[in-house]
């Protein structure tokens, strides 16, 4: 501590004798390497007396400060950088046991080479220097290079997964059934179910046996083994046949019909004898290709009104004859529309050709042949229509069991 004050008391002294002369200090500061001029280098506002001024200050600050770290002066004073009486500094060389075996001390360990410490402090530092200039470079260009590489697999990686898609989407475009084939198959089960437990009412209304006619149609030309199923003259003539729309079947005993009890009791003898003479009057005509339409115009306002006679009876009426009745008008209905679209022809030519029975091969042949098709049953022709439907379908299973027979031959 006594050296400390001695120090600054010395430095205080001879800053005094300095600057008792100026001209010798300027002359001093000239060889001063952060003086240029009169400024300080760095500082370019502060001038030379400036800075003079302030080295006074500090060095009248350190002179009063001195007595403060001199335990003489001050019993108080403890410089906390001075171990206590007795005690060693673990910091010092000198006092630390294992100093000697410190391997970063360079008086210890020759080879030892401060890496923190400046290139110039040691014996090729200029060379390591340039040396990890070109390693720094060299791990640029790697990292550059690797980044490069590791772009071209992420864009490989994408043009994979782009291939993949692609043949995903193509294995499902080949894989999924087109509409058509959708359809295909539908018909295939739909035809199969007719063909073993079809419902009464798609018998009835020639739903079934039209879908067997279509599938008969497939063969043609082709001859079975099989003998042939007959079909009698009776259950022929009660079929109703149509090219388009329609069924004559109601007025196909010569326009002659049988009114229900429901409707006989709402019409009165006159209404009913008016309709089934305008009735008659247009299938005769109808047979010779002449259809007048204001007459089928008249029947179809009659009908008309009629129906709308029965729906406010309703409730009048008993539910088994209201049916009954609703059905006649429906068949009735169909029957009008056959006349409209020249369908009465069509019926004639086929009870003619079907006089004296004909087999189920020649039936489906002949409405195959000229594209008729069956038309719904009224309700007196039920019974035929349950008649031909098991033929058609022994039928329809003898030409595909053929067919399959055939194919398997071939390909053997």
């Amino acid at each position: 501590m006594f050296t400390v004050a001695r120090r600054l008391g010395v430095g205080a002294l001879l800053l005094a004798g300095l600057l008792g002369s100026q001209e010798s200090a300027l002359a001093q500061f000239t060889f001063n390497p952060g003086l240029q001029g009169n400024n300080v280098v760095g500082n370019p506002g502060m001038t030379l007396n400036n800075y003079l001024a302030l080295i006074q200050a500090q060095a009248r600050s350190a002179a009063q400060l001195a007595p403060l770290y001199n335990p003489a002066a001050n019993p108080y004073a403890v410089n906390p950088y001075t171990p206590y009486a007795g005690a060693a500094n673990p910091y010092s060389p000198v006092s630390d046991p294992y100093a000697g075996l410190n391997p970063y001390n360079p008086v210890n360990n020759p080879y030892y080479t401060n890496p923190y410490g400046y290139y110039g402090n040691i014996s090729g530092g200029t060379l390591m220097g340039q040396a990890d200039v070109m390693r720094a470079y060299g791990v640029v260009i790697t990292s550059q290079e690797q980044a490069r590489i590791m772009r071209e697999q992420a864009r490989q990686a994408r043009l994979d997964t782009k291939k993949k898609e692609f043949d995903l989407d193509r294995y499902f475009k080949e894989n999924t059934p087109t509409f058509t084939e959708d359809q295909a198959k539908i018909a295939k089960t739909t035809l199969k179910r007719i063909q073993t437990n079809s419902n009464p009412y798609e018998v009835t209304n020639g739903t079934a046996l039209n879908m067997l006619l279509t599938d008969i149609s497939k063969f043609p030309g082709k001859k079975l083994s099989m003998e042939p199923i007959p079909i009698s003259e009776d259950v022929l003539k009660q079929l109703n046949i149509t090219k388009s729309s329609g069924s004559i079947g109601l007025l196909r005993d010569d326009g002659k019909f049988t009114w229900p009890l429901a409707l006989q009791e709402l019409l009165s003898a006159e209404q009913q004898k008016a309709v089934a003479a305008q009735t008659q009057l247009l299938l005769k005509n109808a047979r010779n290709g002449k259809v007048d339409a204001n007459v089928l115009k008249d029947l179809r306002n009659e009908l008309e009104r009629i129906r709308d006679t029965l729906t406010k009876k309703v409730l009048e009426i008993p539910t088994s004859q209201y049916l009954e009745a609703k059905r006649f008008l429906n068949d009735f209905d169909e029957a009008r529309v056959a006349l409209e679209r020249g369908e009465a022809t069509t019926q004639f030519n086929f009870e003619k050709w079907a006089t004296g029975g004909r087999s189920v091969q020649e039936l489906a042949e002949y409405l195959a042949n000229r594209g008729l098709r069956f038309a719904p049953a009224t309700y007196n022709d039920e019974a035929a229509y349950r008649a031909v439907y098991p033929a058609m379908v022994a039928l329809d299973l003898a030409f595909n069991t053929q067919s399959s027979a055939s194919s398997s031959e071939s390909k053997d």
